[in-house]
């Protein structure tokens, strides 16, 4: 995937989305992100759902009843081949850390989807699990 269409809701999500497709486009990778609201490829959902609840609502059948933190990115996927990524924020997200899971999830979404622990990645990786202070992409 070169190209990737993303969907999701205004005010401060879209404030969020743009930030991160421009902290993602200034990384230099050869995709190109454009918002879509009308047939994403990476659909960003808001449930209302609280943090720390099962999934209810997606529209994704077998994303149903999986357990969900403040917020989450799915990957749908068959025989290894990425299908779809799905993008999840639930009621509990702080609006402090809004920005930063924005940019995590999309990256994420994008098929860089580990997570990493300890304390030498809190100030350095936006994909360090404990934390979402950062809201800049790292070396």
């Amino acid at each position: 995937m070169d190209r990737a269409y993303l969907g999701g809701k205004k005010t401060r999500a879209e404030a969020s989305l743009s930030r991160a497709i421009d902290e993602i486009t200034a990384a230099g990778t050869a995709i190109q992100l454009i918002p879509d609201d009308t047939a994403p490829d990476i659909p960003i959902l808001f449930l209302d759902i609280p943090a720390h609840s099962t999934i209810q609502g997606s529209g994704f059948q077998v994303l149903e009843g999986k357990p969900i933190s403040g917020a989450g990115m799915r990957v749908l996927a068959k025989d290894g081949v990425i299908l779809k990524s799905v993008i999840i924020f639930t009621t509990g997200l702080q609006k402090r850390v809004f920005e930063s899971v924005m940019l995590e999830e999309i990256t994420q979404g994008l098929a860089l989807i580990t997570d990493i622990g300890g304390p030498y990645y809190e100030s350095r990786s936006i994909f360090y699990q404990s934390s979402n202070a950062l809201t800049k992409l790292g070396k």
